[in-house]
C-alpha cells in the first residue's frame, strides 16, 4: 500500500490557466502524474479526451500548447511570439503517440502555437521507463512551463514536492530502494 501524499499537495495560484488534456487511458494510471499537477493548481481544468469526437475548448488568448515537435517556440521567447503574456498552457497527456493525436484532435488546439521547454535537468521520474531522450513526467514539464511564464521558480519547487513523494513511495510500495534523483530500469 502506497502512503497517501494528499497533505503535500500544494493549493498553487497562477495568472496562467492550465487545460490538462488527458487521454482516457491515462487518467487511469496511478502512475501518472498529470491529475497531480492538475491537482496542485487553482487555476486548472482537465478535460479527457477518448475515442469519442472531443468538443472545441473555450481557451483564453493568447493561449499555447506544450508540444516539443518541429516548429516548437522555446517557452522563453513565447512573450515575443504571441504578443503578450500566456494566458492559457494546454498541456496534452498520454503516451507520446496519445499527446500527438490529442493535439490534432481538438478543434482550436491544433492551430496553437506550440511551445517547448529549454535543455534542463533530467527528469526524476522512475516509474516508467521513458524512449525520449529528454522526456519529463507530465507534472515536471507543467512546473518547468510555469516557473518560465509566471517568472517564479517557488511554483515549480512547490510542485515537485509530491512529485517527488509519489514516485520515492511508489518504488518503495515496488520494493525498489533508490535514492532521491535516481533511475530505475522498470524493464531490467
Amino acid at each position: 500500500m502506497i502512503e497517501c501524499i494528499c497533505a503535500l499537495v500544494p493549493s498553487i495560484d497562477t495568472a496562467t490557466h492550465v487545460v490538462l488534456a488527458i487521454h482516457a487511458a491515462e487518467a487511469k494510471k496511478p502512475t501518472g502524474t498529470g491529475l497531480l499537477a492538475a491537482r496542485c493548481l487553482r487555476n486548472a481544468r482537465v478535460v479527457v479526451v477518448d475515442d469519442a469526437p472531443p468538443a472545441a475548448l473555450e481557451l483564453g488568448a493568447p493561449a499555447v500548447v506544450l508540444a516539443d515537435v518541429e516548429g516548437a517556440i522555446d517557452v522563453r521567447d513565447v512573450v515575443d511570439v504571441v504578443g503578450g503574456r500566456v494566458r492559457t498552457l494546454v498541456v496534452p497527456d498520454g503516451t507520446w503517440r496519445q499527446a500527438r493525436r490529442i493535439r490534432r484532435r481538438i478543434p482550436g488546439v491544433d492551430t496553437l502555437p506550440c511551445v517547448k521547454l529549454p535543455p534542463g535537468a533530467p527528469t526524476e521520474y522512475a516509474l516508467r521507463s521513458d524512449a525520449h531522450d529528454g522526456g519529463l513526467a507530465t507534472l515536471e514539464a507543467i512546473a518547468r512551463a510555469l516557473a518560465i511564464l509566471e517568472d517564479d521558480a517557488a511554483i515549480e519547487s512547490a510542485m515537485m514536492a509530491p512529485f517527488r513523494a509519489l514516485v520515492q513511495r511508489t518504488l518503495a510500495a515496488r520494493g525498489v530502494r533508490v535514492g532521491h534523483g535516481a533511475r530505475v530500469d522498470q524493464n531490467a
